[in-house]
């Protein structure tokens, strides 16, 4: 079976052999996701809460959008640099987006702290550290699709796949296991376990390539490129944002 396997991968090439087994894991999650959208979330969130938890969601991504508008010309230029095979830059890059991400979430907890109250009276659900899940939640998600588009970058496919493969299960099981004692804060803790992992094995992931063998190198002689850039996405991405929590709260 492996040597057939391995034929196979020789025969399509890396492109549909990657792009295959990205669509089959892709689709085994959705399975995943709608057993728990459909069926966990509300057998185990009471029904008076159900409905808070997709604006909750958007107002995670509220709380992450500083760090989201911040974090925008990371992503393309990681992509520019990968291409070039400026590996110290990508070092750079992500050196400064876990220095950035601490800064940020520092002064996005202080907002929290004020804000989330008048959001929990509003949507009548109880406060307790739902709110330090939701803010971990949201940050996370901003940053973990940043590492995944490293490893896309670096051509690092089968890190992406296994990444691709193992979320939804990591929700599953955080889910199963923190639903039925926490309700709506057990499924913030699904959220946060599964955009961790991503985080926590694409890092892991990159250091093969990123050891220290590789020297980190600045790019801020780019800074022109990298504000022209960065100003009309960080619009579309604010405006977006803003309109699709107001719609849902």
């Amino acid at each position: 079976m492996t040597r057939l396997l391995k034929q196979a991968k020789a025969w399509l090439g890396p492109l549909w052999w990657y792009s295959i087994i990205l669509f089959v894991v892709q689709r085994v999650s959705d399975l995943i996701n709608i057993f728990t959208g459909f069926w966990l979330v509300p057998k185990y969130v009471p029904s008076d809460e159900l409905g808070a938890v997709l604006p909750l969601s958007q107002i995670g991504g509220v709380l992450g959008l500083p760090l989201a508008v911040i974090l925008i010309p990371f992503g393309k230029f990681l992509n520019v640099c990968a291409a070039r095979g400026e590996l110290g830059k990508i070092k750079r890059l992500l050196y400064d987006v876990f220095l950035l991400a601490g800064i940020v979430a520092v002064l996005t907890a202080v907002c929290a702290h004020y804000l989330m109250p008048a959001v929990f009276l509003r949507l009548r659900v109880g406060s307790g550290y739902l709110t330090w899940l939701i803010l971990c939640a949201g940050l996370s998600a901003t940053v973990a699709p940043l590492f995944v588009q490293a490893l896309q970058g670096l051509k690092l496919f089968s890190s992406v796949a296994v990444i691709n493969a193992a979320v939804a299960p990591i929700r599953l099981v955080v889910l199963l296991v923190t639903l039925p004692v926490q309700g709506i804060a057990g499924y913030f803790s699904g959220q946060l376990a599964s955009e961790g992992f991503k985080i926590g094995y694409a890092f892991f992931s990159l250091r093969k390539n990123l050891g220290r063998a590789v020297v980190a190198v600045r790019y801020w002689q780019n800074w022109r490129e990298i504000v022209l850039f960065t100003i009309p996405v960080a619009v579309l991405v604010v405006s977006g944002s803003l309109q699709g929590a107001s719609e849902v709260f």
